[in-house]
């Protein structure tokens, strides 16, 4: 038994070396492929670097020259340059299809990437400055055979002459749509020009590239609609209207308008008796006695106020909460004084000032209130 076990054991030994084996073998895979690609990126992020630092130097020098004294006059221009361990070569000659223009070819290498970039650039020699303006027209990446091999009297690839001549043939087009659209107001004709729909229903949609790849035309104000009156003139004023409405109703509850009725007199402040906070004394002729009990109710023993805002409710109700549960918390604890009574019956006279009249949450809180007075008064006395 003891001798099965054993061999029992040798190979789970083994299957776990070759398990690890396995392990470490694919980690450095991964490893040593990770690396190889950052020194690739790395390598072709300082090919590209240099060859465009190349292209800056020598459209410098060529800013400092007239066409008459370019470089390449006579024969194509090459030149060398050295960057970071980056070895680049520069070829320049004029172009074979179009005036006043360069061909201008950067070849760049490194240990692990190269880069061949094609710049066509264009003089516009300048009456008003010392430097020349150069125009890069067209500049694209190309594969590395596409780099001339002549350096005497090299040939622009005639895939690269075919691209710039259909961007000037588009140009060409382009231009002459436009200048046909100088004095035409009609869109109809703008749209068939550009040869684009001319149906109306084009002012109400958007284009948006589908699930397949191609571009399609979404509506945006569905035709017959009641949100097309959105857009008219008309919504608009009567938006315009309804904010100013709304913004002077919330004027009105905050404070008199200007112009308005002037009150007699203001109203008079609530008066502290016993508990909570009571109306005020009336006068002695007309039979009034100061009121009793705690509890706060709506000062001067008028008509409440009428709706405030809701942002204004809520705020006093916020308040008057915090007030009377500070208030509650500290007769707890028995560290209540007047100032907390004070603060809260003060904070919830101001809430049941704007709250609803009869409302769930302004009974809610002028009875607590009450309570929390009586049962303050109660210990105190």
């Amino acid at each position: 038994m003891l001798k099965n076990n054993k061999g029992i054991a040798t190979y789970m030994v083994i299957v776990l070396v070759a398990f690890v084996a396995l392990s470490l073998s694919n980690v450095t895979i991964l490893n040593r492929g990770e690396m190889t690609q950052i020194v690739k990126s790395e390598a072709l992020i300082k090919a590209d670097l240099a060859a465009r630092a190349l292209y800056q130097k020598f459209s410098w020098r060529l800013k400092s020259l007239s066409y008459e004294n370019r470089p390449c006059k006579d024969s194509a221009y090459s030149e060398q340059f050295n960057f970071e361990g980056a070895v680049c070569e520069l070829l320049c000659y004029d172009s074979e299809d179009e005036a006043e223009s360069l061909d201008i070819w950067i070849l760049s290498k490194c240990d692990s990437a190269s880069r061949a970039i094609f710049y066509r650039v264009k003089y516009q020699q300048s009456l008003v400055n010392s430097f020349n303006k150069i125009v890069p027209a067209y500049s694209s990446f190309y594969a590395i055979d596409d780099f001339p091999s002549n350096k005497v009297s090299p040939k622009t690839p005639q895939k690269i002459l075919n691209t710039l001549k259909n961007m000037r043939d588009n140009l060409n087009n382009k231009s002459h749509i436009v200048k046909s659209l100088e004095n035409t107001n009609n869109i109809k004709q703008i749209l068939q020009k550009l040869n684009a729909p001319s149906d109306p229903s084009i002012l109400n949609q958007m284009p948006k590239i589908g699930s397949d790849g191609q571009n399609q035309l979404v509506n945006i104000v569905p035709p017959n609609s009641q949100n097309s009156d959105l857009l008219t003139l008309n919504a608009l004023k009567k938006t315009d209207t309804s904010m100013q409405l709304a913004n002077a109703q919330q004027i009105a509850g905050n404070q008199q308008p200007a112009g308005g009725p002037v009150p007699e007199a203001p109203p008079a402040p609530p008066q502290m008796q016993g508990g909570g906070i009571n109306q005020p004394a009336q006068p002695a002729g007309d039979g009034g006695a100061p009121g009793q009990g705690g509890g706060a109710n709506l000062g001067g023993g008028g008509k409440p106020q009428g709706k405030a805002p809701y942002s204004q409710r809520v705020a006093a109700w916020a308040k008057a909460g915090l007030a009377n549960f500070k208030f509650g918390f500290k007769r707890f604890f028995g560290v209540a004084n007047e100032d907390d009574k004070n603060a809260a019956n003060q904070a919830t006279s101001d809430y049941l000032a704007v709250a609803k009249p009869n409302s769930f949450s302004a009974m809610a809180a002028k009875k607590y209130n009450e309570l929390i007075n009586k049962n303050y008064d109660k210990k105190n006395k």
